[in-house]
């Protein structure tokens, strides 16, 4: 998830002083090929619904990435935005 999100983060790099393009840029390119599909990517925003995984939040105005639980209880981490890219984006997938 972390590699993928971090993928998709470098493409919107051009509007990251832009949050709503930055935001539609990310989500364009997690999504792909996959909007027709009935399942697979829910969207929540400000709020956390049916959750069952850690809980990336970018904070564009700060340039932050960080990830927190599930019930957004801890932090797990948190890293400048050009950080989590430069480390995350490069993960060679197997």
């Amino acid at each position: 998830m972390l590699h993928h999100l971090a993928t998709a983060v470098a493409k919107a790099e051009p509007r990251w002083t832009d949050e709503a393009y930055a935001t539609r840029i990310c989500i364009s390119q997690l999504v792909a090929q996959e909007w027709e599909s009935e399942t697979g990517w829910g969207l929540y925003i400000n709020h956390i619904g049916d959750n069952e995984h850690k809980v990336p939040v970018i904070d564009w105005s700060k340039k932050t990435f960080t990830l927190y639980e599930e019930d957004l209880s801890q932090v797990v981490f948190s890293l400048p935005i050009d950080r989590f890219v430069d480390k995350y984006s490069r993960l060679v997938m197997v």
